[in-house]
């Protein structure tokens, strides 16, 4: 048995996205009975593992492409302080 967390394993498939009002995303597929939801905290992973294209939720982890947030406190002028998720 794998240890990779996965929604789907499939040699191909087509995914449909719908962002929702509370900051979430619905991901569907013909292979799916049930959409499943992408939290805000999360990422949707796609990578090939053992020879397949597997499809995953991971945790958001920030980098260059996606910086943390300064909070804006007009009180704290100069703070630091970083939204958190």
């Amino acid at each position: 048995m794998s240890s990779v967390d996965t929604l789907l394993k499939t040699d191909k498939a087509t995914l449909a996205l719908e962002a929702t009002k509370d900051g979430k995303v619905r991901v569907s597929t013909s292979a799916w009975t049930d959409p499943k939801v992408i939290l805000k905290n999360e990422v949707l992973e796609v990578r090939w593992y053992e020879g397949q294209p597997r499809i995953a939720p991971k945790d958001r982890e920030h980098d260059a492409a996606d910086p943390p947030i300064p909070v804006y406190d007009p009180y704290c002028e100069g703070d630091t302080h970083v939204a958190s998720e």
